[in-house]
């Protein structure tokens, strides 16, 4: 096996065992929202008071459902693209420009990265309303974001680049 196919191969293998764990955590969360909300209509209708938390609960849930599903659409390959004039392009330089472009997400995901942090921080200082939980678990999900779409992007462009090495070796 050259060697570029085991990278290849190697790099697949971490890109499939991301993709299980944003699926995984997408799913943990989204049935976590169900649970809460169903929670939420019970209590309305059978318990005296209904709780005020299962609200902002959910809404929590449902940014951090967001976050593992984006990075899971980015390795799928299935986000919103740009595609004017891709598809008249050779396989070579399709190859060449979806590397660019990823390597571009990434970048502008790595530049963005301090100022989610700048965020995150911000939130130390302050606390959920219902909940009491520090709002930094909430203002940090901005940071998990990047993160996740800087690695999955990059992966994605040594995929991408190892597959133009082996075509230039055919």
């Amino acid at each position: 096996m050259p060697r570029t196919e085991k990278l290849k191969s190697g790099v697949n293998f971490l890109l499939d065992w991301l993709q299980k764990i944003f699926n995984t955590a997408a799913i943990v969360f989204l049935l976590g929202i169900v649970f809460v909300v169903l929670f939420q209509i019970f209590a309305r209708y059978a318990l005296p008071k209904a709780p005020v938390w299962t609200e902002e609960l959910s809404r929590f849930l449902f940014i951090y459902t967001i976050i593992f599903a984006s990075a899971s659409v980015i390795i799928q390959e299935r986000h919103v693209n740009l595609e004017l004039f891709q598809h008249r392009l050779s396989e070579k330089w399709s190859l060449r420009y979806k590397i660019f472009f990823h390597l571009l997400v990434a970048v502008f995901s790595v530049v963005l990265l301090q100022y989610a942090w700048k965020y995150a921080l911000i939130g130390k200082r302050q606390t959920s309303p219902a909940m009491g939980l520090k709002m930094s678990w909430i203002f940090g999900s901005s940071f998990v974001f990047f993160v996740l779409v800087s690695l999955s992007t990059v992966l994605l462009a040594i995929k991408d680049s190892l597959t133009l090495i082996e075509k230039r070796g055919e």
